[in-house]
């Protein structure tokens, strides 16, 4: 019999794209992605230090970031909003923050409206570092207030309301929609703890400034898109703590009773939709993938003008179109979709490889449950396993193998994925009536 430690396996679960619903578009579409974990070039080298700290976390492309940035860059149509849900730093590096700004400028002045928030790696972090050969040297992080001044251009100026407790904000978008974007960090003793706080809240002030905003805008007749990082459901059993918001439940209430039908989020990583009930009718939580995690994607939101029916696609990054396009030579990024796959599954491989030697787990036995375990979180963090997938991955040979392992997290962790309903989380649609 044999087991496997829990830390190993969580750095598999906190790494995580079709065709679109048949809505009518409006002139100016919007776009979301997440998590970006952007590392700036001045802070990272290729030196030991950085590929240890890579290749011992949960499969973030840190180092490619700026290629899959501009590949988006090149996908977006001008004009288009593109609203950007948290932890766009990797740990709160103000030099991060500044060169994202400056890319998210220079991408207003093409006609992309970009939208921010914060996530709970981005401010206050005592581990924003830079990296230097075999160090990692301390490097300084952002206040939420230098926050808002390095993205004033991406969403706090155009602001019509910001709220006086958080960095939550609402802005017009044109005559019948605005966004909604909610501060749902937690950062005021991150340096006294000496980490960032995974968790999320809002203040009661906070939840009553978004109820009046939403109320406003309902006696104006405009849709608001809503976007937050933490999560507003439970996306898997297992994974929730840290994850879903602590006081979910009074946000979704306030967000069913002014009609507001769903919330984009990330946090989790995974391409992921949740139901959240109320006593006042249904909100879909849906979960955009990190743009920083295979398989690297973005969502696409449409709304209806008369209905107000909501879609939502998942969509790849098309690095490998961009580098064609840009005459680029690394092969890595001109067969992305293949390497980007094998990159994120080897992180899998790894850690059943490694834990599996020291357990007395057999080459030809941890390889099955290795092969298995990477196709399993790269279909989970793709949100693409359906019925057929989850039957065909439950009888494959590396689901066997698993049939001699103790009990414990590994087992835990396969099933609160497998015993999911088998949907696809890609393709979204909301109906506005759903759950009144």
């Amino acid at each position: 019999m044999h087991s496997f430690p829990r830390r190993a396996l969580l750095t598999l679960a906190l790494g995580l794209a079709s065709a679109a619903p048949c809505l009518a578009q409006a002139a100016t579409p919007v776009f979301v992605i997440s998590d970006l974990h952007y590392l700036a070039p001045a802070l990272r080298d290729d030196g030991k230090a950085f590929r240890d700290t890579v290749m011992s976390g949960d499969g973030k492309d840190t180092g490619r970031m700026d290629a899959l940035l501009d590949a988006l860059e090149r996908e977006l149509p001008r004009p288009s909003i593109l609203l950007v849900t948290g932890d766009l730093s990797l740990n709160g590096e103000e030099e991060s923050h500044r060169a994202l700004a400056r890319r998210f400028e220079a991408l207003g002045g093409s006609g992309v409206r970009v939208f921010v928030i914060p996530g709970n790696h981005d401010l206050e972090n005592p581990w924003a570092i830079r990296f230097s050969g075999s160090r990692r040297l301390r490097t300084p992080s952002v206040s939420a207030e230098r926050f808002r001044e390095l993205y004033a251009r991406s969403g706090y100026a155009a602001a019509d309301s910001v709220d006086p407790s958080s960095l939550s904000y609402y802005a017009t978008i044109d005559g019948g929609r605005a966004v909604l974007m909610i501060d749902s960090t937690i950062s005021d003793d991150n340096m006294e703890r000496g980490s960032p706080t995974a968790a999320g809240r809002l203040s009661a002030s906070t939840l009553r400034w978004i109820d009046e905003r939403l109320a406003e805008a309902a006696r104006r007749g405009v849709r608001v898109i809503v976007g937050m990082h933490h999560s507003l459901g439970v996306h898997n059993a297992f994974l929730s703590e840290g994850y879903t918001l602590r006081n979910a439940d009074e946000l979704a209430a306030v967000l069913a009773r002014r009609g507001q039908r769903f919330i984009l989020s990330g946090h989790i990583h995974i391409q992921s939709v949740a139901r959240v009930e109320t006593t006042a009718g249904t909100v879909i939580d849906i979960a955009t993938n990190a743009l920083s995690v295979y398989p690297n994607s973005y969502g696409r939101v449409d709304i209806d003008a008369g209905t107000g029916e909501a879609g939502y696609v998942s969509r790849r990054v098309d690095v490998e179109g961009w580098a064609r396009a840009a005459g680029v030579e690394d092969e890595y990024l001109r067969r992305f979709a293949s390497a980007s796959e094998s990159y994120f599954g080897g992180f899998a491989r790894r850690l059943i490889g490694d834990f599996g030697a020291d357990d007395g787990l057999g080459p030809r036995e941890a390889g099955l449950i290795g092969d298995f375990m990477a196709e399993l979180n790269c279909g989970f963090f793709a949100g693409s396993i359906d019925v057929a997938e989850r039957d065909r991955l439950r009888s494959s040979a590396g689901y066997a193998a698993l049939a001699g392992l103790e009990g414990g997290f590994l087992s835990s962790y396969i099933s609160s994925i497998l015993d999911r309903p088998g949907v696809d989380m890609r393709t979204v649609t909301v109906d506005p009536r759903d759950g009144k």
